[in-house]
């Protein structure tokens, strides 16, 4: 029973952490241990509903919450060799393990569209079934409609009032999908302006790769930072070739949001690279390639690993398109998502820029 309140504590301490998310971008570092403190003080009184949930879930439940625990102590030890400590440099690539979302990422938001509560650091979404471990993540959470995007933005806090900009750059992110419905897309974007009361309507643009049930696409676009709206650019169709759920022979056959049970052993990482490319002409050149991580078959736990050297193309593409005139030559990278008729639960980890002009503004 105890195990059970605990674990039930938990979950509210997540939707209690998502609703601090905010606060806790705009505090320093006490915000990552007090979200931790949120995890592990709430207990509630099971209630029958709670009794009837699967044992499973409440387990799953109790060892993410054990495994992050296991991260912030090993940091504060000085135990981890494979992320930064807490408090570390913004150096690419960022993996948002500790303080590192607060410290190098700010949320862009405008006073008609505004996800930042829905943008929240942690452990993965993905599930993992023992002994396979998840991950540091930034979590993109909430609904659709309204059709608007997440975007937050590479800056880190010494230089928050004059961010880095970025030109010609090859973006990177990697993307975890932990439901089947409606399609949902984890994004990397480029050339992005903020919105400023005094200069409404700039934009940056994006490539996205989406999951949906039994389709998947590339989508590259163009946002617009005052009203959080997306406009396709060209479509890609993957035919398929990012399994969700994975882990099992044949692959699981549950959708959470029926409330059924989990047959799979955990949620498969993808990868989307976007090259920016100006052109003499005035016109820019998007190129946009999506990978599944690992290799081997649906059972292989390198599709679980955001850091596996191993990825299958599903598929690559580009548009060349008359720069807009609210799309400037260099702005502020970012990362984010979007969504159509579904509820979002998207990660993100292993952002980088490699430019590759001198149109790099800020190292």
């Amino acid at each position: 029973m105890m195990t059970a309140n605990l674990a039930h504590g938990l979950n509210h301490g997540a939707n209690n952490r998502r609703v601090m998310a905010r606060r806790g971008h705009d505090a320093h570092s006490g915000s990552w241990m007090r979200r931790i403190m949120t995890h592990l003080l709430i207990v509630k009184t099971v209630t029958p509903e709670d009794e009837s949930r699967s044992g499973q879930r409440t387990r799953e439940r109790l060892r993410k919450a054990l495994g992050l625990v296991r991260l912030v102590v090993a940091g504060l030890t000085g135990l981890v060799a494979t992320g930064p400590a807490l408090g570390a440099s913004c150096f690419f690539p960022l993996d948002f393990f500790g303080t590192q979302y607060e410290d190098c990422m700010a949320c862009a938001s405008s006073p008609v569209w505004d996800r930042c509560d829905l943008i929240v650091p942690g452990m993965d979404l993905g599930q993992e079934k023992a002994p396979l471990e998840p991950h540091t993540a930034l979590n993109l959470i909430g609904q659709s409609p309204p059709n608007t995007i997440w975007l937050t933005l590479y800056a880190p806090s010494a230089k928050r009032t004059a961010p880095p900009l970025f030109g010609d750059a090859t973006y990177h992110v990697a993307v975890l999908n932990s439901e089947i419905n409606g399609e949902k897309c984890g994004c990397v974007f480029a050339l992005v302006t903020p919105h400023t009361d005094a200069a409404p309507n700039q934009c940056g643009v994006g490539t996205c790769v989406c999951d949906g049930k039994g389709t998947d696409f590339q989508r590259i676009g163009l946002v617009n930072t005052t009203t959080g709206a997306w406009t396709n650019w060209l479509n890609t169709n993957l035919s398929g070739a990012w399994d969700t759920y994975a882990g099992t022979i044949p692959p699981a056959n549950c959708d959470h949001n029926r409330q059924q049970l989990d047959w799979h052993m955990y949620c498969g990482w993808a990868r989307v690279e976007m090259d920016v490319l100006s052109n003499a002409d005035g016109t820019i050149t998007i190129t946009g390639r999506s990978y599944r991580v690992g290799a081997g078959d649906n059972a292989d736990p390198s599709r679980n690993d955001p850091n596996s050297p191993e990825e299958t193309l599903m598929g690559s593409d580009s548009v060349t398109m008359p720069r807009p005139a609210c799309l400037a030559a260099i702005g502020q990278a970012g990362v984010g998502g979007k969504a159509m008729q579904a509820r979002m639960e998207i990660s993100l980890r292993d952002f980088k820029v490699a430019p590759t002009s001198s149109q790099e503004v800020c190292k």
